[in-house]
Order: structure tokens, then C-alpha cells, then sequence
């Protein structure tokens, strides 16, 4: 697909990542242009796959996500923010928001090093976009690993996590219950 319309010219590209505690990316997916909601895209990737996979989570360890994605197993977010959270509730959100600022310092540090990444791709062929896009991300991988380090300056997001959390009713209520397991271990 070649993008000779204006509009094809400025597509965004839904990116998701997910990094360790070293900004390390151990997950990169994108394809899909556009306005895609992050459920969707999740349910799409292979993350959706891998955190079915109790294996893969030793120690009752898991994924960190924001308020956009699904309450699961293996992969916790915020409650949410209805106005009637409690005290408890609240502190664990803080927590966990605290403990994401890895992967937005990620994503900073890869648009920091990527400047290409900051507007429209450079680019004519959108169906290559993807690929430059996951080329992008295994290059931050390598400078990480070679210890090339750049100074950047670090613009903070919502703390409470951009997007609305998606209650699903008829959860497993295992899985509520780990959340809450966490939060009253803030105590």
C-alpha cells in the first residue's frame, strides 16, 4: 500500500509494549493504523496468549497494565476511579501507577533515541510502517545492552493511567481477589 493520499500520509500506528524493569522491551506489537481501542489491540497480540500461560508467571508474578486493559490472572491493573474508591484502593492505584512509570520512561526513551517516532513516519509505503516501527524498538534493545546511554528529559503522563479501566462482568473472582491480596499487603 502506497500512501499518495494525504490522509494515508499521517496514519498513527498503535504501538503496545512491554518492558522489564530495565526498559528492556520483551514485547512490541503493532499493525494496526489508526484509532484502535487498547483491548482490542491486547486481545489481538500475542501478550493475550502468553498471559493464559500460568508457566510463563513463576512465584504468582505478573504484568502490569494500565486502566484501559481487562483485570486478569496475570496481568493487574488500577480499579476504577468511579469516585467511591477507599483509602486502600486508592494507595494501590498510586502503587501501581508508580511502578508503570518504567514503561512510559520506555517509551520516552525510545521516541528519544527514534525522533522519527514523534511525528509521521518518513515514509511512503504504509504497509513497511510496522516494520520500521519493531526495527525501531529492537534498536533501542541493542543500545540498552551496549550501555549506550543518551540524556533525556522525561515528560511525565497521567499518573492514574490515560484511559478508563474496563470492569467485565462475571470476572473471576481469583482474580479479584489476587488484586486485592496486593492492596491490603500496602497496608
Amino acid at each position: 500500500m502506497w500512501a499518495k493520499d494525504p490522509y494515508l500520509s499521517n496514519i498513527k500506528w498503535f504501538l503496545q509494549l512491554v518492558c522489564d524493569s530495565n526498559m528492556l522491551i520483551t514485547h512490541c506489537y503493532t499493525g494496526h493504523p489508526g484509532s484502535v481501542h487498547d483491548q482490542r489491540v491486547f486481545r489481538l497480540s500475542d501478550v493475550a496468549n502468553f498471559v493464559e500461560d500460568a508457566e510463563k508467571f513463576p512465584m504468582d508474578s505478573h504484568l502490569l497494565g494500565d486502566a484501559a486493559y481487562e483485570l486478569h490472572e496475570h496481568l493487574l491493573v488500577p480499579f476504577r476511579d468511579n469516585g467511591h474508591l477507599t483509602e486502600l484502593q486508592n494507595k494501590y492505584n498510586r502503587h501501581l501507577s508508580t511502578a508503570r512509570v518504567t514503561i512510559e520512561r520506555c517509551i520516552g526513551l525510545l521516541k528519544a533515541r527514534m525522533r522519527s517516532l514523534l511525528h509521521c513516519l518518513p515514509m511512503v509505503r504504509v504497509d513497511q510502517m510496522p516494520q520500521y516501527i519493531i526495527a525501531c524498538c529492537v534498536i533501542h534493545n541493542i543500545c540498552l545492552l551496549r550501555g549506550d546511554d543518551i540524556r533525556m528529559v522525561v515528560i511525565p503522563g497521567d499518573p492514574q493511567g490515560n484511559a478508563r479501566n474496563i470492569d467485565q462482568f462475571g470476572r473471576n473472582n481469583a482474580v479479584v481477589a489476587k488484586r486485592n491480596i496486593i492492596m491490603n499487603a500496602l497496608r
